[in-house]
């Protein structure tokens, strides 16, 4: 019994690919897309997992935007992703992409 609610809950599982290199940064098109997607996600009570090989750059990079999307300033959602996971957001080019992302959506270093 188990095992096939287990497998019931996976069928409604939804799963989205973006592929983004090892130690690499995605680009400003890529969080935009994966970002919008997990708050529409959210917005409806869903769960969502985002993860990659190791759960710590490119994992940490797309979670920091979504904090972005949330109020926080890029420094303190780098803060609180390096605080909830140590090591996360591993490269110089992910720390200037959640940056970017963050003057994208216009936030002030007034925000969380």
């Amino acid at each position: 019994m188990q095992d096939r609610e287990y497998a019931v809950t996976l069928r409604e599982m939804k799963f989205t690919n973006s592929p983004i290199e090892d130690m690499e940064a995605p680009t400003l098109e890529q969080l935009v897309f994966l970002v919008d997607l997990i708050q529409s996600e959210l917005e409806l009570q869903n769960k969502v997992i985002v993860h990659c090989a190791a759960g710590l750059g490119r994992t940490g990079t797309v979670a920091a935007c979504v904090l972005i999307r949330n109020g926080y300033n890029a420094d303190g959602a780098i803060s609180m992703i390096r605080y909830c996971r140590p090591g996360a957001i591993e490269s110089m080019e992910q720390e200037k992409i959640i940056h970017e992302f963050s003057r994208c959506y216009g936030v002030n270093e007034d925000s969380l």
